[in-house]
């Protein structure tokens, strides 16, 4: 991110801004806001979700991507005895364990398709568009990653792919007239 958090690009009509969105001021609206493995790291979700719709134009769009809790591994790293440990690899099953034990050790949030939707139509959004990610396979050798790369994409086209690493979601600011046109 540029020192200047306001700092703004343009390409071809298109109007980037990068910045925290506690330094945005709603007279600026957005047609669309993105947050990429953002939210799980908020402490106040809600409060975010909020000005994130403010900021958003009558028909504006909300695109997330957040961890997925049926992802099998936790790839946050773990607290143990205060300190906060990340492992090179994920903690096998951590993401599956219940909230009351998981927030003991993780302080990341992680998400379930249903809760999101809860989440957003509570904060002003219906969700119109989900989809799941597989992980990306950048830190495995080459060798491996190909036979393994095959097998994700298999999975992809089955209902599997729900156990991908994270959700997609593609929301609409509530209040809109018109269906939406993706």
């Amino acid at each position: 991110m540029p020192s200047d958090s306001r700092k703004k690009k343009r390409i071809k009509n298109l109007e980037l801004k990068c910045c925290r969105i506690e330094d945005l001021n709603c007279i600026e609206k957005f047609d669309v806001v993105v947050m990429i493995e953002v939210l799980e790291h908020i402490p106040d979700e809600r409060l975010i979700l909020q000005k994130i719709r403010e900021c958003l134009v009558e028909d504006g769009y909300f695109i997330m991507f957040v961890p997925n809790k049926l992802y099998p591994f936790e790839t946050h790293g773990m607290r143990i005895f205060g300190r906060n440990i990340h492992f090179k690899g994920s903690v096998p099953l951590l993401s599956w364990a219940p909230t009351f034990i998981r927030r003991h050790v993780v302080d990341e949030k992680i998400y379930t398709k249903r809760g999101i939707k809860r989440l957003l139509n509570d904060n002003g959004f219906e969700a119109v568009a989900f989809d799941y990610f597989l992980p990306p396979l950048d830190l495995i050798d080459n060798k491996i990653a190909g036979p393994i790369r095959g097998t994700l994409q298999f999975i992809e086209r089955t209902p599997l792919k729900a156990f991908g690493i994270s959700v997609f979601c593609i929301a609409r600011k509530r209040g809109h007239s018109g269906r939406p046109t993706l």
